[in-house]
């Protein structure tokens, strides 16, 4: 993007005037931008990574087994996700709680995600 003068241009954050802000605020002319909110951003895409590989799963599962139980489904899940990936689900449940999965998840998905990641925390 190109800084024009006298043009305000806000990328998740507050601009006034010739201030360009990228997760916070930045005073004067700037010739580069790094934003503070980049942080928040890269969880944010990570987190819809992290589901949408889970809603993966769980459709190919659905698919090839219409009539599977929850439990069934979470069990699955289990199986097929990583440490890593549980841990970040749970980091961003505890953090935002079942909205915050619900924001990139179908609604059919949503339940058993929330009740993997309710069995995986405890």
């Amino acid at each position: 993007m190109i800084y024009q003068p006298n043009n305000s241009i806000s990328i998740g954050g507050n601009a006034i005037g010739n201030n360009i802000s990228a997760g916070g605020n930045i005073q004067g002319s700037p010739k580069s931008v790094v934003g503070g909110g980049s942080s928040e951003f890269n969880e944010r895409q990570q987190l819809k990574s992290d589901l949408q590989e889970v809603q993966n799963i769980l459709f190919t599962l659905r698919t090839e087994k219409p009539d599977i139980s929850q439990s069934q489904e979470v069990a699955k899940l289990t199986r097929e996700t990583s440490k890593p990936l549980q841990e970040r689900l749970i980091n961003a449940f505890v953090a935002g709680g079942k909205t915050a999965i619900e924001e990139f998840l179908d609604i059919p998905y949503v339940n058993v995600v929330v009740a993997a990641i309710e069995g995986w925390n405890s």
